[in-house]
């Protein structure tokens, strides 16, 4: 069974007990990089974790008074959900240990990158200041758009006959919005990196002129260059924060090269080749729960998974998943192989719904990506990375962050179910219940479930760990949101697991 995702929480709420209320020990946790600051029943919460998780989750507890203490009372809220869960052994449904294993893929293939490519990569001092220079240099553009050809060489064409490059401008951008999405002030480097084709034009542009029309993907573009700015560095640990970024900047240009030809490598290696009839059946299975009833009917999914199961003469639908979708040199994929991997990614990884080609492209390029995971898992545990002690902690941290989401899944479900909002889209709007109700009512069981959870299982807190951890953003009540996600491994995530932004409301 799928479960619907969580819903935000928009209300404020009753507050949780504070920290104090808990019991607190005085015995010291041993010194080190496992330091304790928590326990909650049978699990831990060292400083690594509260660090990590602080560093990288929301804004929110940043802003407060004693934030490494707010952030550390969530932490427990959700342990606390996490036991309940171990103890109903939900670890061990399809739908945990599905996604704990994708997690856990994903952390040795995180090794496997850092032995095999990133400790060999090397930076000298040019390559150094180059990306530093690109990071000082500051430009203001603007920009005419057009989705037509003849538009954009007649924009061109006006422009050098003397035509005012600001009228053209604000007679396409007549409101703010359009104006803002049309202009863009940013360093040269992090344009490079977004638009290298832009960059390519705007190397030899003098300031005030206009670029070529530029090509892309979705139209026409007239670039104007604005201005052009050097940032003076003001001070020493301005310098030092330069350099460092400029350094990890060219490290993670250079891995994502050697990355790539890495995995080309394995790929030509392992020889995989698609077999089209499972292909077939694979796009329609999965096109009946993804793709609305009308262009499933209408691009004729149901008509040709009959006729290739005809074709195949499988009569027992028992023996679908079992059929091999990916034949490699020396092993093969099943439809359900892939189906375990396209079901614990469905919510971050989506296939274009365009039309009938593109459905097939997107869904065959998703295919790559698995085998080029499974390829990687497969070296990874070639090497025994999974005994890594950096991969078991964490490993620790994200399963208890799964069987948490899992309760709080469980939790919001009752929820609906009671109110009888059924998680469809097909629903009419004017049906459902105020999502604020519904906020209201599932914090009020969260917070019933906690207090109960609490008299079960003991809680000690080490406030001389606590306070002695450097976090970023500490009680800085000008803290910013930041999302950041990891790209690039085998599931779309957060680099640490962190606290659910829904617990803002309980302050």
């Amino acid at each position: 069974m799928k479960y619907i995702l969580l819903l935000f929480l928009t209300t404020s709420l009753l507050a949780s007990p504070h920290i104090r209320e808990m019991h607190k020990s005085k015995r010291i946790p041993p010194a080190g990089d496992e330091r304790v600051v928590a326990s909650v029943g049978k699990l831990i919460i060292t400083a690594n974790e509260l660090k990590n998780g602080y560093d990288y989750g929301p804004a929110f507890y940043k802003k407060e008074k004693k934030s490494k203490e707010v952030y550390l009372k969530f932490l427990i809220n959700e342990k606390l959900l996490s036991l309940d869960g171990y103890n109903r052994k939900v670890d061990t449904t399809k739908q945990v240990v599905d996604m704990f294993k994708a997690f856990h893929d994903d952390l040795i293939t995180d090794e496997l990158f850092k032995d095999l490519i990133f400790s060999k990569i090397t930076v000298n001092n040019q390559e150094i200041d180059s990306i530093i220079t690109q990071k000082q240099l500051e430009l203001n553009i603007k920009w005419i758009f057009t989705p037509n050809k003849d538009d954009a060489i007649s924009y061109y064409s006006a422009l050098k006959k003397g035509a005012d490059f600001k009228l053209l401008f604000e007679k396409q951008s007549n409101d703010s919005t359009i104006i803002n999405n049309r202009q863009l002030k940013t360093c040269l480097y992090d344009l490079k990196m977004k638009n290298p084709v832009m960059v390519k034009f705007l190397d030899t542009l003098k300031v005030g002129n206009v670029t070529l029309p530029i090509h892309t993907h979705d139209g026409w573009y007239l670039v104007k260059l604005e201005n052009m700015s050097r940032n003076l560095i003001a001070t020493e640990t301005d310098v030092i924060k330069l350099r460092s970024e400029s350094i990890e900047a060219i490290k993670m240009n250079k891995m994502d090269k050697l990355s790539e030809q890495y995995v080309n490598n394995l790929m030509n290696e392992a020889k995989p080749v698609i077999n089209k009839d499972e292909f077939s059946i694979l796009s329609s299975y999965i096109g009946n729960y993804i793709l609305p009833k009308d262009k499933y009917e209408n691009w004729h999914l149901a008509g040709k998974n009959d006729s290739t199961l005809s074709l195949l003469k499988i009569k027992d639908k028992n023996k679908i998943p079992h059929l091999t979708l990916i034949k490699l040199k020396n092993d093969k994929v099943t439809l359900a192989d892939f189906l375990n991997w396209y079901w614990t990614r469905d919510q971050y990884i989506k296939l274009n719904e365009d039309d009938l080609l593109k459905y097939s492209i997107s869904l065959e390029q998703m295919i790559w990506r698995m085998v080029r995971d499974k390829l990687l898992v497969s070296e990874a545990d070639k090497r025994n990375l999974s005994e890594r002690k950096n991969v078991k902690d964490q490993e620790r941290w994200w399963k208890d962050k799964i069987v948490y989401s899992y309760v709080r899944n469980e939790l919001t479900n009752a929820v609906l179910v009671e109110n009888n909002e059924l998680p469809s889209s097909k629903k009419d709007a004017s049906q459902k219940k105020n999502i604020d109700e519904l906020s209201l009512e599932l914090s009020k069981r969260i917070f019933q479930k906690i207090n109960i959870l609490k008299q079960k299982f003991s809680i000690n807190i080490y406030d001389k760990v606590l306070n002695s951890i450097s976090v970023i953003d500490e009680n800085d009540p000008r803290a910013i949101e930041l999302y950041i996600v990891k790209k690039g491994g085998l599931i779309p995530r957060q680099p640490y697991p962190a606290i659910d932004n829904d617990w803002k409301s309980w302050e």
